[in-house]
């Protein structure tokens, strides 16, 4: 993914820039510092809600991991499991039912 925007010079003249970023790494680490930080300032009431911040951080890192199989394949933009092999694919998939189910779990605790 890159993001795209424009300059003019004072002669009227556009310059347009391309900033690549990988927009899966900037997920992954806005989703580590919510999961680290943001969560258990939330107020940590009771077991369950301490159990469904591990629920997050092991998705996270589970998710962390099956991209990391992708960069070192040379694939640094990818969406989806399609580029991914059998084992990693799983891994993907149970990072994001591990995070879902934490933050279900975190919503139904702060009601």
């Amino acid at each position: 993914m890159s993001f795209w925007w424009y300059k003019k010079e004072k002669g009227g003249k556009r310059i347009w820039y391309a900033i690549d970023i990988p927009f899966p790494l900037i997920v992954m680490i806005v989703g580590l510092f919510v999961a680290v930080y943001i969560i258990p300032s939330a107020g940590m009431h009771s077991q369950f809600i301490r159990n469904s911040f591990y629920s997050i951080a092991i998705g996270y890192v589970l998710l962390f991991i099956s991209k990391v199989s992708l960069l070192r394949q040379g694939i640094t933009t990818s969406w989806g499991t399609s580029q991914m092999t059998k084992p990693f694919k799983m891994l993907y998939v149970v990072g994001y039912v591990l995070m879902a189910m934490g933050i279900i779990g975190v919503i139904v605790d702060l009601i």
